[in-house]
Protein backbone atom coordinates (compact mmCIF):
# COMPACT_ATOMS: atom_id res chain seq x y z
CA UNK A 1 0.00 0.00 0.00
CA UNK A 2 2.85 2.40 0.77
CA UNK A 3 4.24 1.98 -2.77
CA UNK A 4 0.87 2.74 -4.35
CA UNK A 5 0.53 5.94 -2.34
CA UNK A 6 4.04 6.97 -3.36
CA UNK A 7 3.18 6.41 -7.04
CA UNK A 8 0.06 8.52 -6.73
CA UNK A 9 1.88 11.26 -4.85
CA UNK A 10 4.71 11.21 -7.38
CA UNK A 11 2.21 11.48 -10.22
CA UNK A 12 0.46 14.44 -8.62
CA UNK A 13 3.68 16.27 -7.80
CA UNK A 14 5.17 15.63 -11.21
CA UNK A 15 2.01 16.75 -12.93
CA UNK A 16 1.84 19.93 -10.89
CA UNK A 17 5.34 20.80 -12.02
CA UNK A 18 4.40 20.03 -15.60
CA UNK A 19 1.17 21.97 -15.57
CA UNK A 20 2.46 25.08 -13.93
CA UNK A 21 5.11 25.29 -16.64
CA UNK A 22 2.95 24.34 -19.60
CA UNK A 23 -0.29 26.14 -18.76
CA UNK A 24 0.49 29.36 -20.63
CA UNK A 25 -1.64 28.77 -23.71
CA UNK A 26 -5.32 27.99 -24.25
CA UNK A 27 -4.48 25.10 -26.59
CA UNK A 28 -2.98 22.02 -24.99
CA UNK A 29 0.59 21.67 -26.20
CA UNK A 30 0.76 24.93 -28.14
CA UNK A 31 2.32 27.10 -25.45
CA UNK A 32 5.82 28.50 -25.52
CA UNK A 33 8.78 26.23 -24.88
CA UNK A 34 9.46 26.21 -21.18
CA UNK A 35 11.68 24.01 -19.03
CA UNK A 36 9.80 21.13 -17.46
CA UNK A 37 11.33 19.64 -14.35
CA UNK A 38 11.89 15.91 -14.16
CA UNK A 39 9.37 14.00 -12.11
CA UNK A 40 9.88 11.16 -9.71
CA UNK A 41 8.73 8.31 -11.94
CA UNK A 42 10.31 7.29 -15.24
CA UNK A 43 8.71 5.40 -18.08
CA UNK A 44 10.76 2.36 -17.14
CA UNK A 45 9.21 2.50 -13.66
CA UNK A 46 5.66 2.68 -15.05
CA UNK A 47 6.32 -0.34 -17.23
CA UNK A 48 7.16 -2.32 -14.08
CA UNK A 49 3.87 -1.37 -12.35
CA UNK A 50 0.87 -3.67 -12.47
CA UNK A 51 -2.28 -2.45 -14.24
CA UNK A 52 -3.72 -0.91 -11.07
CA UNK A 53 -0.45 0.90 -10.34
CA UNK A 54 -0.35 2.29 -13.88
CA UNK A 55 -3.94 3.47 -13.66
CA UNK A 56 -3.30 5.11 -10.30
CA UNK A 57 -0.18 6.82 -11.59
CA UNK A 58 -1.97 8.15 -14.69
CA UNK A 59 -4.90 9.37 -12.57
CA UNK A 60 -2.46 11.11 -10.24
CA UNK A 61 -0.81 12.91 -13.13
CA UNK A 62 -4.17 14.14 -14.41
CA UNK A 63 -5.34 15.06 -10.91
CA UNK A 64 -2.19 17.13 -10.53
CA UNK A 65 -2.76 18.86 -13.85
CA UNK A 66 -6.31 19.67 -12.82
CA UNK A 67 -4.87 21.40 -9.73
CA UNK A 68 -2.92 23.82 -11.93
CA UNK A 69 -5.19 26.83 -11.23
CA UNK A 70 -4.10 26.67 -7.59
CA UNK A 71 -0.62 27.52 -8.87
CA UNK A 72 -1.77 30.30 -11.19
CA UNK A 73 -2.59 28.47 -14.41
CA UNK A 74 -5.53 30.04 -16.25
CA UNK A 75 -8.75 28.05 -15.89
CA UNK A 76 -9.20 28.17 -19.67
CA UNK A 77 -6.05 26.10 -20.10
CA UNK A 78 -7.26 23.48 -17.64
CA UNK A 79 -10.62 23.31 -19.40
CA UNK A 80 -8.82 22.16 -22.56
CA UNK A 81 -7.40 19.24 -20.60
CA UNK A 82 -10.74 18.55 -18.90
CA UNK A 83 -12.48 18.37 -22.27
CA UNK A 84 -9.85 15.98 -23.59
CA UNK A 85 -9.98 13.51 -20.69
CA UNK A 86 -13.58 13.82 -19.50
CA UNK A 87 -14.69 10.64 -21.27
CA UNK A 88 -11.62 8.63 -20.21
CA UNK A 89 -11.10 6.56 -17.08
CA UNK A 90 -7.80 5.94 -15.34
CA UNK A 91 -7.25 2.61 -17.12
CA UNK A 92 -7.66 4.32 -20.48
CA UNK A 93 -5.21 7.03 -19.44
CA UNK A 94 -2.74 4.34 -18.41
CA UNK A 95 -3.28 2.64 -21.76
CA UNK A 96 -2.50 5.89 -23.54
CA UNK A 97 0.73 6.20 -21.54
CA UNK A 98 1.70 2.58 -22.17
CA UNK A 99 1.06 2.92 -25.91
CA UNK A 100 3.34 5.95 -26.00
CA UNK A 101 6.02 4.05 -24.08
CA UNK A 102 5.64 1.00 -26.35
CA UNK A 103 5.65 3.05 -29.57
CA UNK A 104 8.61 5.22 -28.50
CA UNK A 105 11.08 3.12 -26.45
CA UNK A 106 13.56 6.01 -26.49
CA UNK A 107 11.35 7.97 -24.03
CA UNK A 108 11.24 5.19 -21.42
CA UNK A 109 14.15 6.63 -19.39
CA UNK A 110 12.41 10.04 -19.28
CA UNK A 111 9.96 11.27 -16.67
CA UNK A 112 6.64 9.57 -17.27
CA UNK A 113 4.58 12.71 -16.65
CA UNK A 114 6.18 14.28 -19.72
CA UNK A 115 5.40 11.19 -21.78
CA UNK A 116 1.75 11.19 -20.70
CA UNK A 117 1.52 14.90 -21.47
CA UNK A 118 2.87 14.33 -25.01
CA UNK A 119 0.40 11.49 -25.53
CA UNK A 120 -2.45 13.72 -24.38
CA UNK A 121 -1.38 16.53 -26.69
CA UNK A 122 -1.45 14.11 -29.63
CA UNK A 123 -4.84 12.69 -28.58
CA UNK A 124 -6.44 16.06 -27.89
CA UNK A 125 -5.28 17.46 -31.23
CA UNK A 126 -7.40 14.87 -33.06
Amino acid sequence: MKHRNRWLLAGVLGAVLTTTSQAQSPALGSGPDVPIHDGFIRGTDVRSFDDKGRARYAAGVIDGMLMAPVFGAPQANVEVLENCVKSMNSSQLAGLLMKELDDHPNVRPESAHKTLYRALVAKCAK
